[in-house]
């Protein structure tokens, strides 16, 4: 009896220990090694100092509207008599016409401007000078001799400013707002022919009546 339960023992052990190995060697063989979680590794975004940029300024208007004019003094103008208005002629030294009569009323309206601008020529053969139709180019108008459009025009310095390309002045007939309409209100009805505020006349009167013909500029610093 005793060698039966021996027996018995030996091939529960011998089974045992096949199991054992068969699923040992199932691990190896079937089972997958775990794989490790690769997470994205983004690439260091570079630091860039922050810059300031800046557009570039456009040129500085000497004569503008909104008040802000280093060229035309409007307040001085409207403190003169009759704001600025008076027969032909040449304007005084630092001055130019903003507004010439329409028709061949010859009267016209000479405005200041500042002297600490430099704004025309040092060269004195440059200034006043007669001219017909037209100033010439870097010239502004500083008086009027006819109503045929004959001219008096005075350069501008041209190591420090130079002229906008020229537009049409306006004929008006009634109230003109801002700086340019208390200046005009001087004439009867306002009716009269303005540059628009910030603009100087370079010449082109027709004696036509209520019909305008003459040219405006601004100042640009070069």
């Amino acid at each position: 009896m005793k060698h039966i339960f021996y027996f018995y023992t030996m091939i529960g052990i011998a089974v045992s220990g096949c199991s054992e190995r068969d699923f040992a060697s199932n691990q190896k063989v079937g089972a997958k090694k775990p794989q490790k979680s690769i997470e994205a590794n983004p690439e260091p975004t570079p630091f860039l100092p922050e810059t300031s940029i800046e557009a570039s300024p456009s040129p500085e208007v000497l004569a503008n509207g909104g008040g802000d004019t280093k060229s035309v003094d409007y307040n001085a103008c409207k403190s003169l008599p009759a704001a600025g208005k008076r027969g032909y002629g040449k304007c005084d030294a630092n001055s130019v016409v903003v507004i010439v009569n329409d028709g061949k009323k010859a009267e016209m309206t000479c405005c200041p401007v500042s002297p600490q601008a430099n704004l025309f020529s040092s060269t004195a053969s440059e200034l006043f000078v007669q001219r017909s139709g037209f100033c010439q180019a870097d010239e502004l108008l500083t008086g009027m001799i006819g109503t045929s459009a004959q001219l008096y025009c005075s350069k501008i310095n041209t190591q420090t400013y130079k002229l906008s390309a020229p537009i049409a002045s306006k004929y008006v007939n009634g109230s003109v707002a801002g700086a340019m309409g208390a200046i005009a209100a001087s004439y009867h009805n306002s009716d009269t022919c303005i540059c628009e505020e910030g603009y100087i006349a370079i010449g082109g009167h027709t004696p036509s009546d209520n019909t305008c013909a003459e040219k405006c500029v601004k100042v640009l610093q070069k």
